[in-house]
């Protein structure tokens, strides 16, 4: 889909996306350090206090994460940590859910459309 120009009426702006190869991120070595499961507990830790604090059940709880292999790994750490299954419905992958960087040039600048 691509979005309508808000500077020009009618006019539909294309969205750049940048491709790299399916397995980048992927594969097993990209996996967390020490240090990132720790923060992955500490994470779910946290978000498990906020659950029990307003008195929300972990049935509500869904874990959505991109495909890459440091956001599983930090999925399957938070939901052990709230002692969910790490199967559909509460845990799923969304093949579209990815961060992109494109470069200090394209990054640091404003890209509103007034």
């Amino acid at each position: 889909m691509v979005p309508l120009n808000k500077q020009q009426p009618g006019r539909r702006t294309p969205i750049c996306v940048y491709l790299w190869p399916k397995e980048n991120g992927k594969l097993e070595q990209y996996k967390l350090a020490p240090e990132g499961i720790k923060q992955a507990e500490l994470a779910g830790e946290s978000f498990l206090k906020v659950l029990k604090e307003d008195n929300l059940p972990l049935e509500n709880v869904r874990i959505c994460y991109s495909p890459f292999s440091r956001t599983t790994h930090t999925a399957q750490v938070v939901a052990s940590v709230l002692d969910v299954s790490f199967e559909r419905p509460q845990c799923m992958v969304l093949d579209d859910l990815r961060e992109c960087f494109f470069g200090p040039s394209y990054e640091l600048k404003s890209h509103e459309i007034s």
